[in-house]
């Protein structure tokens, strides 16, 4: 633990208070206490994020955060935050790269599924069709009242057969489209308030783009499977809402702001950073 965290957590244990209690009195999520209390900055969206919630806990408690900036500054550091950024967004494009080749092997691995399916449709077609006309011929040299009970009975169970092994091409594919359905619908969900007018740019997972003037009191929900990138002209319009967590002052007032890039992280916590 580190020596500013330390401090933090054993004045508020001093004073009997519990995470939930400064949460609901600073208005800042408890996940974000914890990580403060464990001394993992980085976890946070950013260092603006860090230092503002750092500063507001230290101060609710009674403690001077002034007198202990340079403990907290040695602790957390503007470039930690730029270099996860950079691994970030490094194994973001390694991800794309890997993600490319996946989709020719599955393109390649579909199509011999397919001549495979079709294959055995066409054999049990054939070998189905070949036992039918001989049994056909067996029952012709029988008597004919004979005939006529065995042959509907061969006829029956051929027909019954027939039913338990057949396969639809159709169906099959079918069944492969609605699994690509399902694996597409593990999407991450945002919705953007605006309280005020300016132009927006959304690029999403770096395949749809969402280019619009919001107005006062507009509401647009996005869907998301591994980022989004948004362009704002008037930065302290826009308020973002993921599970229960709200995002704003991402700058002044009129104020353009661009490349704001949020993803999720393994713990489900929505981050972002301005990137170049």
């Amino acid at each position: 633990m580190s020596e500013f965290a330390k401090l933090l957590k054993e004045k508020r244990e001093e004073k009997g208070l519990s995470l939930k209690d400064i949460s609901s009195n600073i208005k800042v999520s408890q996940h974000y206490l914890e990580f403060i209390e464990k001394g993992e900055y980085t976890k946070l969206p950013s260092y603006v994020h860090a230092y503002g919630f750092a500063k507001a806990y230290c101060e609710f408690l009674g403690l001077n955060f002034d007198e202990l900036k340079s403990i907290f500054d040695e602790e957390c550091k503007k470039e930690d935050f730029e270099r996860k950024f950079v691994r970030i967004e490094s194994d973001e494009i390694i991800q794309k790269e890997v993600n490319l080749k996946n989709i020719h092997r599955a393109i390649i691995l579909f199509v011999v599924v397919l001549v495979l399916i079709l294959g055995v449709v066409y054999y049990f077609l054939s070998v189905n069709k070949k036992k039918l006309s001989q049994k056909k011929d067996v029952i012709i040299t029988e008597t004919v009242a004979e005939n006529i009970t065995k042959y509907e009975d061969v006829i029956a169970a051929n027909e019954t057969e027939s039913s338990s092994m057949e396969i639809d091409p159709a169906e099959i594919l079918e069944k492969i489209k609605e699994k690509k359905l399902l694996d597409n619908e593990t999407k991450h969900k945002v919705t953007l308030i605006f309280n005020d007018i300016c132009w927006v740019n959304i690029k999403i997972d770096n395949s749809s783009v969402l280019d619009f003037i919001a107005e006062q009191g507009t509401k647009k929900e996005i869907k998301f499977k591994k980022y989004f990138l948004i362009d704002i002209g008037n930065a302290a319009a826009l308020t973002i809402k993921y599970d229960n967590i709200t995002f704003s002052r991402f700058g002044g007032y009129r104020q353009p702001v661009k490349n704001l890039y949020f993803t999720v992280n393994e713990d489900n916590y929505l981050m972002y950073e301005k990137i170049k």
